[in-house]
């Protein structure tokens, strides 16, 4: 986003529909009905979950709702999903990826942000540490799709598709 821009509004009508076909069951009452303060400038109150998949042998993902197609994971990300999805049933075909800026149940991975373009002002992307794997990845400035900035901290899960994240177990 450029200086001044306003971030995009969620169009719920897609967030439902993509919560439904991913977990097969409509988001529970109590999640749709919780207002969350903006922190800072982090959209901190969404858990947003994308389906990456292997494609000619990348790890990309699809998200109609920002307009990315086969969007690829590079630097340094790929080793990462391949440790984390290493027992989840059929993660080539697809599987489910939870980030937030906050911790939730069940999350697997923290990621913390070591440098880069944090406000996307020259489109370099940003590079992030993950202390439970002890090494680095880069991501795109794709990023920017989610947040105003480049978050200071990542929370990570993966679930095999139609598996629910909502109460932290797999």
């Amino acid at each position: 986003m450029g200086k001044g821009s306003k971030p995009r509004p969620v169009n719920y009508r897609v967030y439902t529909s993509n919560f439904e076909s991913i977990f097969g069951q409509r988001e529970p009452q109590e999640f749709q009905q919780q207002q969350h303060p903006r922190k800072d400038d982090y959209q901190c109150n969404a858990m947003v979950v994308i389906c990456p998949y292997r494609w000619q042998g990348m790890w990309v993902f699809d998200d109609d709702s920002v307009g990315l197609h086969r969007e690829p994971f590079v630097g340094g990300i790929p080793e990462m999903i391949d440790r984390l999805v290493k027992d989840v049933p059929g993660a080539d075909q697809g599987f489910c990826l939870t980030f937030s800026t906050n911790p939730f149940p069940g999350s697997q991975l923290h990621l913390h942000w070591v440098e880069g373009d944090k406000k996307n002002s020259e489109g370099f992307g940003n590079t992030y540490f993950c202390r439970e794997y002890e090494t680095t990845g880069w991501l795109c400035p794709a990023l920017f799709h989610y947040f105003r900035e480049a978050p200071p901290h990542l929370y990570v899960r993966a679930d095999a598709r139609n598996q629910s994240v909502v109460d932290g177990e797999p």
